[in-house]
């Protein structure tokens, strides 16, 4: 089996007393309309620091927000880089509570690796506070626990933290969601050797069209896309 994907996401809420929409969670959304600055912490290469502005743009269409790329490492969203496969984002406007000197997300890959695009884009919807979509509480997964957490096990993870991370679905009664969407980038990829039967999920490269709806609804561009 090949090293999964694994990002990190800060859980700053509680799932339990916030409300979420095909899994965005409303109270970390950024105020509609406005500009989020976004620095590097690590001062990346030029060529990676263009390919993450790259890939991160593919948002801007279907937002309501304008990304404000800046020099130095002061901004609303601080970017840290590696090449060591962690990757990781704060949810939303929670950034803004993180100590100036921290980065709110990490990329731990670089340009010429396969994955670099769909990596940078589910960061991205991550601090644009959409939410692991595979945690969706109409997911159905036909997860093979006991293979599920020895996989994880050996890529670093602990039984609570694959449980929180790759398991446990959001419950109904805490939630507010539009239909659950396998070809989401927020999706994690599904192998074939974890499930019950003959089930999986590639890995999503995308921002999928039910993606699109998700952040036309959450960010509207003027009031008929909320209707």
């Amino acid at each position: 089996m090949s090293r999964p994907f694994i990002c990190k996401l800060h859980d700053a809420y509680n799932i339990n007393t916030v409300t979420t929409m095909s899994f965005a969670v409303t109270r970390r959304l950024w105020d509609n309309g406005s500009t989020l600055t976004i620095a590097f912490v690590s001062d990346p290469s030029d060529t990676l620091r263009r390919a993450i502005i790259s890939a991160a743009s593919q948002w801007l269409p279907h937002i309501n927000l304008t990304f404000d790329f800046v020099e130095g490492h002061e901004g609303d969203i601080r970017i840290a880089t590696n090449t060591l496969g962690i990757h990781k984002s704060v949810l939303g406007n929670y950034a803004l509570q993180i100590d100036p000197s921290e980065p709110t997300m990490t990329i731990g890959e670089d340009e010429n690796q396969p994955s670099f695009n769909a990596t940078v884009l589910h960061e991205f919807g991550h601090a644009l506070a959409a939410a692991h979509e595979h945690l969706h509480p109409d997911s159905d997964i036909p997860w093979d626990k006991p293979k599920v957490y020895a996989y994880y096990r050996t890529h670093g993870l602990t039984d609570e933290e694959t449980d929180r991370m790759v398991l446990n679905k959001r419950p109904h009664s805490s939630v507010t969601y539009t239909p659950y969407d396998p070809k989401s980038i927020m999706h994690y990829s599904v192998l074939n050797e974890l499930t019950l039967g003959d089930f999986e999920i590639a890995e999503n490269t995308e921002i999928s069209q039910q993606d699109i709806a998700l952040m036309k609804l959450l960010y509207p561009k003027n009031v008929t896309e909320t209707q």
